[in-house]
């Protein structure tokens, strides 16, 4: 890594523009601040992500971020060399693992089309700047070392929604189908693509308004909300074996 700072860094493409994925390790004040922030999940086996609000060195405030624990240095380092990574590989591996299982995993079979296509036509997923919508927001990956401030996020649901909804599992690969619950009654359907954690609301309901979620079945295609935009931050703690 370059001067053998504990640092690793990735150009990534995301939505067709090249962004950059940084891993540094978090200072003893920083997690200090975190650990007053109830992460996602508390369990062993599940990595451990914190949704947050940051403040910049710059001076620019970030109200959602997902902080996620990176707590090998070499998974950390292996992140600043592309090379060694072959998407195509580790798709073919996905296929190959589940097998027969398809039909319980995936009973729609548009996650397995859109992994074969990709693999038939991997251009058009990588390189195409139209395989987006040109309206979707860039994902920011932020480095830890320019954050000054950590603090609760506004806009993240109640610790004990998110949870359960978690606890219940994905709807699908890499993504939620879920119904919150409002203290008025009202009910409202969420399409999330990553985690339940940041929903746009209805501008009149606050996420503090939530009281309840449970997850639907797949199936559904229209969600009365989507997911807000939100940056990630990969870290190493502070006590994080050095390389």
């Amino acid at each position: 890594m370059p001067n053998g700072r504990d640092r690793a860094e990735q150009s990534v493409l995301l939505h067709g523009e090249s962004v950059q994925m940084i891993v540094g390790r978090m200072s003893e004040w920083l997690w200090g601040e975190l650990a007053t922030i109830a992460p996602l999940e508390e369990t062993a086996e599940a990595p451990d992500l914190w949704p947050c609000r940051v403040v910049l060195k710059d001076g620019r405030l970030f109200d959602r971020v997902l902080f996620i624990e990176v707590t090998d240095p070499d998974v950390a380092a292996d992140l600043s060399d592309p090379g060694e990574r072959d998407p195509a590989a580790e798709y073919r591996e996905l296929l190959e693992a589940i097998g027969d299982r398809w039909p319980e995993v995936d009973p729609t079979g548009e996650q397995r089309k859109i992994i074969e296509e990709y693999l038939a036509h991997p251009e058009k997923f990588v390189l195409a700047e139209d395989a987006y919508d040109d309206d979707r927001p860039k994902h920011e990956y932020l480095d830890v070392e320019q954050i000054v401030r950590i603090s609760e996020s506004p806009d993240r649901l109640p610790v004990a929604v998110s949870r359960k909804l978690l606890d219940a599992g994905e709807t699908g690969m890499g993504y939620y189908c879920f119904e919150l619950t409002v203290e008025d009654g009202r009910r409202l359907t969420v399409f999330s693509q990553s985690f339940p954690c940041f929903v746009d609301l209805p501008d009149e309901i606050r996420p503090n308004m939530i009281v309840d979620g449970a997850p639907l079945a797949r199936g559904m295609t229209e969600f009365d909300c989507g997911e807000l935009p939100y940056a990630t931050c990969l870290f190493l703690p502070p006590d994080a074996p050095r390389r």
